[in-house]
């Protein structure tokens, strides 16, 4: 679609899936993105190697904003054994079908 000669009644729709990696934005940037409301609509967030640790990971968990996640990719981050078992559960991500670790 040409969107500068479209129909103007078309809406453009956008697909954003934000890659942040590796730009170690360690637990802080975790817990920004799980207090933000602007991702409310996030169905997709790739975190691979940003030196996010267990606490990064709950508060992520925890998020009142993230309901609609499907897709989480923490590849290459200090996550340990009772962090990646909160995360299988996925009783916190009602909506979490994918999730990507080692």
């Amino acid at each position: 679609m040409d969107i500068h000669n479209r129909d103007r009644t078309t809406p453009i729709v956008l697909s954003v899936q934000p890659t942040i990696k590796p730009n170690k934005i360690t637990d802080e940037g975790a817990k920004a993105i799980a207090n933000s409301p602007h991702l409310a609509n996030l169905t997709r967030l790739d975190l691979f190697k940003n030196n996010i640790s267990p606490a990064g990971v709950k508060a992520i968990l925890a998020s009142a904003h993230l309901n609609n996640l499907f897709h989480l990719d923490l590849v290459s981050n200090d996550i340990d054994i009772d962090a990646a078992m909160a995360l299988e559960k996925g009783n916190t991500l009602p909506k979490l079908k994918v999730l990507i670790m080692y």
